[in-house]
């Protein structure tokens, strides 16, 4: 993963690319490190004959060498992620110790407000708020790379790309939620 962040260490997100998928599956794996919870939570971005795969991410850190393992059990996709450790999208416990909170700059479009917002809400909640958006251009869930934020009113409005077919999408995280 190392090898998709630029001089500055910020990810280098191209439309159509698998960045913003595999940063989600490092997300979210790493969110929930060291719990007996194997699956990612990730939708699968595979479009056998044409249709969206229905399949989740089911996906696991090897012990012995870090790496994540992720599997589609619905289509067979799968894949093997290295070097995620101290990336940005490395959500594990020891990572967010050592950058301060569990939003770090990367996110550069983030108000403050949108931060103080985003930082209130437990990892594993964003993982999931991220990973269950609906996509016009896909008519369904899908997973968000995660561009920006802002506050209207009390709720929490964040914007991306579709992670499937990188169109536009935004999630609303209302006030009740927040709290």
């Amino acid at each position: 993963m190392h090898h998709f962040l630029d001089d500055d260490g910020l990810p280098v997100v191209r439309r159509g690319t698998l960045v913003p998928y595999l940063g989600a599956i490092v997300e979210a794996v790493s969110a929930v490190q060291g719990t007996e919870a194997p699956m990612a939570d990730v939708r699968c971005r595979r479009r056998p004959r044409h249709q969206p795969c229905s399949g989740i991410i089911d996906a696991f850190i090897e012990p012995d060498t870090q790496a994540i393992e992720w599997y589609c059990p619905a289509c067979g996709d799968d894949g093997h992620i290295a070097n995620w450790m101290g990336t940005p999208w490395d959500c594990s416990p020891a990572h967010a110790a050592r950058r301060g909170s569990a939003s770090e700059s990367y996110l550069p479009c983030f108000t403050p407000a949108a931060e103080r917002a985003w930082n209130r809400l437990p990892g594993a909640l964003r993982v999931r708020l991220l990973n269950n958006v609906f996509c016009v251009h896909c008519l369904g869930g899908v997973s968000m790379a995660l561009e920006g934020a802002t506050v209207t009113g009390d709720d929490l409005v964040l914007r991306g790309t579709c992670t499937t077919c990188g169109h536009g999408v935004t999630r609303v995280v209302e006030q009740a939620a927040q709290a």
